[in-house]
């Protein structure tokens, strides 16, 4: 005689959920919001921190994920700056470089660096 065999349970797997809060494309800080406005049929784009905005027109059947991404377009495009000046964090400028946005040779001064010289042969 032996004991009732137990029963498996289940796992509960989370649903996987759109982020609400974006990182934003000027100053790389995690603070983009969009606030959808069923009343007036506006959709606005907001960075906390550098006050880079825009507005759209609501679109029955977009998520917030799809004006965040014109939003970014928008963006890259030159359409849209800043309300105010932010401190810029490295990584949006790390960002920007791999992306071929932002030369990376430009502008920079290399005071220590030594002068290669052609006439050197290596033995």
């Amino acid at each position: 005689m032996g004991k009732r065999r137990k029963t498996r349970k289940l796992l509960v797997r989370s649903k996987r959920r759109l982020p609400t809060v974006f990182q934003c494309p000027y100053c790389g800080s995690v603070a983009v919001n969009v606030s959808v406005s069923k009343k007036e049929n506006k959709v606005k784009v907001v960075c906390g921190v550098c006050g880079l905005e825009a507005e759209f027109d609501r679109i029955n059947g977009l998520l917030p994920v799809d004006y965040y991404n014109k939003f970014v377009d928008k963006y890259f495009a030159g359409e849209l700056k800043p309300a105010r000046q932010a401190e810029v964090r490295a990584s949006a400028v790390n960002n920007q470089q791999n992306q071929g946005i932002i030369d990376s040779d430009e502008g920079i001064e290399y005071l220590d660096a030594p002068e290669p010289d052609a006439d050197v042969e290596e033995e």
